[in-house]
């Protein structure tokens, strides 16, 4: 910690301050559907695929039924 006559700096605390770290994101739903489409090995999906093996929520309505 920086010090002037014993008494810690006015500028200690933003040298000594930890780094603040951003949190990860959640990926969104369409991420998850493509990465999910990446790996279908099968030539032709369904709507009923993706909602039976697709990523979650598997909502109906976000399915695309």
């Amino acid at each position: 910690m920086a010090r002037n006559n014993g008494k810690p700096s006015f500028f200690s605390r933003y040298i000594d301050a930890p780094t603040p770290t951003k949190k990860a994101q959640k990926p969104s739903s369409a991420q998850r559907l493509l990465d999910f489409l990446q790996h279908w090995d099968e030539p032709v999906i369904s709507v009923r695929d993706v909602y039976t093996y697709g990523p979650r929520p598997r909502d109906r309505k976000k399915a695309g039924s």
